[in-house]
């Protein structure tokens, strides 16, 4: 077995499939994101969630709305509901060989969720 370096991956990428999900505007922050997507062999993808901040990723999505702090535009079960989905579906499609497509481009029934190139 082949042992790569810690940061090898952020340089030369993944062999297999990546799935990022991202807040809504820019979050590629330097070389970061898009060399790494452009430096993977396998499949990827970048979903972003339309009025997500990057706390919306967290358990503080559920939380702190109750607190009236509000954490981007996006309905908090919205933001839970679409990132589960999401998770379902890259497993579901390259574990279990499964696809239903959601994560084929912009969808119906996700209409918060839309891709970056």
């Amino acid at each position: 077995m082949v042992r790569r370096q810690p940061d090898a991956a952020g340089r030369e990428g993944l062999r297999g499939p990546f799935l990022l999900v991202g807040k809504d505007g820019e979050s590629d922050t330097g070389p970061g994101w898009n060399a790494f997507r452009a430096a993977t062999q396998g499949w990827t993808a970048q979903p972003r969630l339309l009025g997500s901040e990057h706390a919306t990723f967290t358990d503080a999505a559920a939380l702190v709305p109750q607190l009236g702090v509000p954490l981007g535009t996006l309905d908090p079960a919205t933001a839970v509901r679409t990132q589960r989905a999401l998770v379902a579906s890259f497993f579901d499609r390259w574990l279990r060989d499964r696809n239903d497509h959601l994560l084929d481009g912009p969808s119906p029934r996700s209409p918060e969720m839309v891709f970056v190139d």
